[in-house]
């Protein structure tokens, strides 16, 4: 119940810590727990967590593998949560941030796997910047580390971010290039890694080839057309997994592109990812700010910077203050919601499914239901689906923070009331994890789309059979044959009915 936060990002040191203060490094209880998770607990294959997710999938009655999902996921959120607690201490701790690093990757991995096994979804965007963040400040901190930076490339590549991949490859050759060459055995990844840089530098000289050619056909002469037109190529370069490309273009050109909050969120979001953290931060942390005293700009209302400064703040472990940003973000969402009552008109249209009155005369209409359904769209699908994300993103980092009470409440909300979304699955992993009533909780809100239907005749039919045996089973069926009875009622074992309008049916006892 500690707050992890640390109100400093990495630095490398200087002169006199270096040579005049230097002292033993040291590993701290936290540190060492740390150690033992990860080591220990966190290095289950991500195909066997699939496996148990899709063996749970398929018979959820199976008790015995929740437990083992659980430990699955224990290792690397507890080693997550014993890094935080060692840089609470020791902040400019490089193997403390490289450990946080290699947790985030491993949970994103394990998180993907079982929510794939469901059918849903991860937040692999924000797992992927977490572990840049921790791992750039390691190598902040330790420079020669060689096992960081090829983690660090082996990330990066996995995003398709060639551009920073090629620099990490270029700092860990310079480390380990010498050394690999006098190792036989290393002889065939040596000449992966080099027929990785000669392909990610062709790629960066034909990338900057394109922009010289196409800056040399002339921009427009206008201010804000040229903005636009620099803002278009620092884009296409960003996704192009030139990240340092298009941040030095921004950066050049920043006094031109300030003026736009959209350059600023990316610019920011550059800055975060190719490891200049502390830049990134101020630059997020300031557009929010302009964002929310201009919320009624049609300039600021259109970008999405919530997640952005969030992540931000989880590069020094700020959980609080990133929770906070989420819980703005859904307040955001619910004001979109009251404020503008066309998102509901098309779900009013479809009640009782009445067909518009906007169609035309002698038009075809058997396709009215649909076309409604689709437009009810954004208020039925696209408005739930932008409070998932928030929401889990709360309950994740409440995770982190240790606060499992808060955590539990947030998922309790999101499984009862958020419908099914992409996180829906993963939080109902986590939420068994937290909560002994979690399975009760899931069923009572699991809402199935089908609906028994009663033909008329079939329901007629069982009526009358339901008529039939309730008089079998009355009182009167017992009684003796002697004792006064209605003469239009059947006598009892009698296999003739009577018939209405039929002369038999007045005639006394004697004519039976």
């Amino acid at each position: 119940d500690s707050d992890p936060e640390r109100f400093d990002f990495a630095r490398g040191e200087d002169f006199y810590s270096k040579y005049l203060y230097a002292s033993r490094p040291t590993l701290s209880a936290a540190l060492r727990e740390a150690q033992h998770f990860f080591v220990l607990d966190s290095q289950t294959p991500a195909q066997l967590a699939f496996n148990v997710a899709a063996a749970w999938a398929q018979d959820s009655s199976n008790t015995e593998y929740m437990p083992l999902l659980g430990r699955i996921l224990a290792g690397p959120v507890l080693t997550i949560r014993r890094a935080n607690e060692a840089l609470t201490t020791e902040p400019q701790n490089a193997v403390a941030h490289r450990l946080l690093g290699m947790a985030y990757i491993r949970l994103n991995e394990l998180e993907a796997a079982i929510a794939g096994a469901f059918g849903g979804g991860a937040i692999g965007n924000v797992r992927y910047m977490q572990a840049v963040m921790a791992l750039r400040q390691s190598v902040v901190l330790d420079p020669n580390s060689a096992d960081t930076w090829i983690t660090l490339m082996n990330l990066y590549e996995s995003q398709g971010r060639t551009g920073l991949a090629f620099e990490c490859l270029e700092e860990y050759l310079e480390l380990e290039e010498e050394r690999l060459l006098e190792i036989p055995e290393a002889e065939e990844r040596l000449g992966q890694l080099y027929q990785l840089r000669i392909e990610w530098q062709e790629r960066r000289d034909t990338v900057v080839a394109e922009i010289d050619a196409f800056i040399e056909q002339g921009m427009p002469a206008d201010p804000p057309e040229h903005a636009l037109q620099k803002l278009q190529m620092v884009e296409q370069l960003y996704n192009q997994g030139q990240v340092r490309l298009a941040l030095d273009l921004a950066q050049e050109n920043i006094d031109l592109l300030r003026s736009l909050p959209q350059a600023e969120l990316l610019r920011g979001k550059m800055l975060l990812e190719s490891g200049e953290l502390e830049d990134g931060y101020s630059v997020l942390n300031q557009l929010a700010a302009v964002a929310r005293e201009n919320e009624q700009r049609p300039e600021f209302g259109a970008i999405q910077w919530h997640e952005a400064v969030a992540v931000s703040q989880l590069a020094k472990g700020a959980y609080a203050a990133a929770i906070e940003v989420w819980e703005e973000q859904l307040s955001v969402v619910a004001d979109i919601e009251d404020k503008v009552p066309e998102l509901m008109q098309p779900i009013v249209r479809n009640l009782p499914f009445v067909a518009e009155v906007e169609s035309q005369v002698n038009s075809s209409v058997p396709n009215w239901p649909l076309l409604l359904i689709q437009s009810s769209r954004v208020s039925l699908e696209s408005v739930p689906a932008s409070r998932a994300a928030p929401t889990f993103l709360m309950a994740v980092a409440s995770i982190e923070l240790g606060n499992v009470a808060n955590a539990t409440f947030i998922l309790e909300g999101l499984v009862s009331e958020g419908g099914s979304n992409t996180y829906r699955p993963l939080a109902e992993i986590y939420l068994r994890q937290l909560s002994d009533e979690a399975a009760q909780l899931i069923a009572d809100s699991y809402l199935s789309p089908w609906e028994d239907f009663e033909f008329p005749e079939v329901f007629a039919h069982t009526t009358q059979a339901d008529d039939s045996a309730t008089k079998a089973e009355s009182p009167s069926a017992g009684k003796s044959t002697d004792e006064p009875r209605d003469n239009n009622s059947e006598t009892p074992g009698n296999s003739e009915a009577s018939v209405p309008g039929d002369p038999d049916s007045n005639a006394g006892p004697d004519s039976e």
